[in-house]
């Protein structure tokens, strides 16, 4: 990462690919989140950032995970609750079939 800015003790770099500016996050040792700052100036990069890193320590605080879930993923959860469900016969088969044919 040629250009790099290190920031807030080595937790935020500030880098730019393509003519854009992105941030990368250090959550823990070895676990990292890239995001794109959606900026080509690096004064509004550094800013957004900050921002960004703010925010994903802000959830840490209270307990959230710093990255939301796909869609998919709540969406698999679902169907293999409701799958739980029918197997102890609180789900019909029909509103089980019903709800796999709506998921993607």
């Amino acid at each position: 990462m040629d250009g790099a800015r290190y920031l807030e003790d080595g937790k935020l770099t500030v880098f730019r690919r393509a003519g854009t500016y992105y941030a990368r996050l250090r959550l823990s040792p070895g676990k990292y989140v890239t995001r794109s700052l959606k900026t080509t100036v690096e004064e509004n990069a550094v800013q957004l950032g900050r921002r960004l890193l703010f925010q994903l320590e802000h959830r840490t605080e209270q307990g959230l995970p710093p990255k939301s879930k796909l869609f998919a993923a709540v969406i698999d959860d679902y169907i293999a609750y409701r799958e739980r469900d029918h197997a102890h016969g609180k789900t019909s088969a029909g509103m089980l079939r019903q709800i796999r044919r709506v998921s993607p």
